[in-house]
């Protein structure tokens, strides 16, 4: 390091690029006595013992006038030898590339020597933000234009430790709710930063950030939630869900108070980030429904009023929000243009959050287990479906009766044509039995109700069209 000074030292005041270059060199050869020392063991450092004191200790020592030495000349070599070479460029980026190594890499080695799991990886993730904030701060102090690019590296990394963490330990564990909000504080800083300057993918960065923080925020609750009442049980079930509503909820309602980042990228957040969570929330939903719920912990179940139906309704609610909120300014919302896609979507789901809500119900009330062959083999199960998908049908067509929806009362006939089918061939291998009486009797008395109440709505479209032409007529 001292004779790598000296000679850049010289080149500079004599306009020698020789002495310049041969400065470059002698850096570079600081790579032989670190190799031999920390990775090959060949030159033997003292142990903990004869060199107990942190940062103040031989390797730490060494690394920090290793990264020194080439991040100075690295930072010289990007203000004043740049033209002076076509290989210039890239011996600043080498320099600058290894100091940023040897930094990250000695701030590891030291946390790793005098910390043991779980205090390490918070520790670790704790050091990389700040040398994060010390780094952009240089870069804008040194204008110093590739060390800018270290821009690129806060959410990645996020990415990285997000996935691998968890293989190790929670993320709060250890004081490490603190690191990971730290963390996102910083990286959040380093988008406002360079917000107003030239970043590409500055859109996926915010929408990664989103996600990331989304699902630590998930995992996380998830994790206590199993702490303080096991894993087997119907609140657990619902903890991924409900605190994925609860992250998107946020979104949505500050959408028009939180200037940066959300109004500031209206279309990054609105078009991209949050829909993607909505869909994310759809599947844990749908998930969550026909995976069995586990224990109830004490709490009697009551169709609707229990956390997984309300939880299914809050979801509904939240993803009609949104498509509203995104179409009002002229935009599709959730992926999807035809609205008539969205009114299928939204039927399906409901129909399905319906029979689950009643599939819950024989588990729970009559011990009948949470599995696709133990359900389907009951009988009170099948005259369940029968009674249900009947009810649903004359409820869908006395409504588009009343409100002249013709494509609904067709569905609903498709339904009741769905359950007529079901009755004979496969309730009616329930011969004699009480169930098979009791689901023709009420599917024939709802179908009774259907002939009184819900004749088919006229075709509006056929109508106007015969009207127009007996107006022409008319005026001919």
């Amino acid at each position: 390091a001292v004779t790598a000074g000296l000679l850049l030292w010289h080149g500079h005041r004599k306009h020698d690029h020789d002495s310049k270059w041969l400065a470059v060199f002698v850096t570079l050869l600081m790579l032989v006595p670190v190799y031999f020392t920390l990775v090959t063991h060949v030159w033997v450092l003292p142990t903990m013992e004869q060199d107990p004191v942190a940062i103040f200790n031989v390797s730490f020592l060494a690394l920090l006038i290793y990264f020194v030495t080439h991040f100075l000349v690295g930072d010289y070599w990007q203000k004043f030898m740049l033209k002076s070479s076509e290989y210039s460029l890239f011996a600043s980026r080498a320099l600058l590339t290894l100091s940023l190594l040897s930094w990250l890499i000695n701030g590891v080695f030291e946390a790793d020597k005098y910390f043991d799991l779980p205090f390490l990886l918070p520790i670790i993730l704790a050091f990389f933000s700040a040398s994060f904030v010390l780094f952009v701060w240089a870069a804008h102090q040194l204008q110093w234009k590739d060390l800018h690019q270290i821009k690129y590296g806060m959410t990645p990394l996020l990415l990285i430790l997000v996935v691998v963490i968890p293989y190790y330990q929670d993320y709060h564990e250890a004081y490490g709710l603190f690191a990971w909000l730290f963390a996102f504080m910083v990286n959040y800083w380093m988008l406002k930063v360079y917000d107003n300057q030239q970043m590409k993918l500055i859109a996926p960065f915010h929408a990664v950030s989103l996600w990331l923080l989304s699902y630590v925020a998930v995992y996380e609750f998830a994790a206590m939630v199993a702490e303080w009442l096991g894993y087997n049980n119907i609140w657990y079930a619902a903890s991924f869900a409900g605190m994925l509503w609860v992250m998107s909820l946020l979104v949505y309602l500050l959408r028009n108070q939180l200037k940066w980042p959300l109004m500031k990228h209206v279309k990054t957040y609105y078009q991209w980030a949050l829909p993607v969570m909505i869909w994310s929330l759809w599947l844990l939903t749908v998930v969550l429904n026909v995976s069995d719920p586990g224990r109830l912990l004490g709490v009697p179940y009551l169709p609707v009023l229990n956390v997984i139906d309300i939880l299914g309704l809050l979801v509904i609610w939240l993803a009609i929000k949104v498509h509203q909120n995104t179409n009002e300014k002229g935009q599709f919302s959730l992926f999807i243009s035809d609205m008539r896609v969205k009114y299928a979507l939204l039927a399906g789901t409901g129909f399905l959050l319906l029979n689950a809500t009643m599939l819950r119900c024989f588990h729970y009330w009559y011990g009948i287990e949470y599995q696709l062959k133990a359900l389907m083999s009951s009988f009170m199960v099948q005259t369940g479906f029968s009674i249900l998908w009947a009810a649903t049908a004359v409820t869908l067509m006395v409504l588009a009766a009343q409100k002249r929806w013709r494509h609904v009362w067709l569905l609903g006939l498709g339904l009741m044509i769905a359950v007529v089918a079901k009755l004979f061939l496969v309730d009616m291998s329930a011969s004699g039995s009480i169930e098979r009486i009791v689901a023709f009797l009420t599917v024939g008395f709802l179908l009774s109700l259907v002939g009184y109440f819900s004749p088919l709505p006229p075709d509006i479209k056929k109508d106007n069209a015969e009207l127009s032409k007996e107006e022409v007529l008319n005026e001919k």
